[in-house]
């Protein structure tokens, strides 16, 4: 990070920014994980606790 100048560090952070209103609240996943998330829990209505269920699954698999 020390080779990108404040110019361009605002011009990413703006973009961050308006991508979250524009999209709302998320968390950034491999699409391989994306997709295992909803194989497991279906598309639509997810929720937060099934994320971190989810989330706790995946490390006992890793461990």
């Amino acid at each position: 990070m020390s080779d990108i100048d404040d110019v361009l560090l605002e011009k990413i952070r703006k973009l961050c920014v308006e991508k979250h209103y524009k999209y709302g609240l998320g968390v950034p996943l491999r699409r391989d994980l994306h997709i295992d998330f909803h194989v497991q829990y279906g598309y639509g209505n997810n929720t937060y606790e099934q994320f971190l269920e989810f989330t706790q699954d995946y490390k006992k698999s890793i461990l």
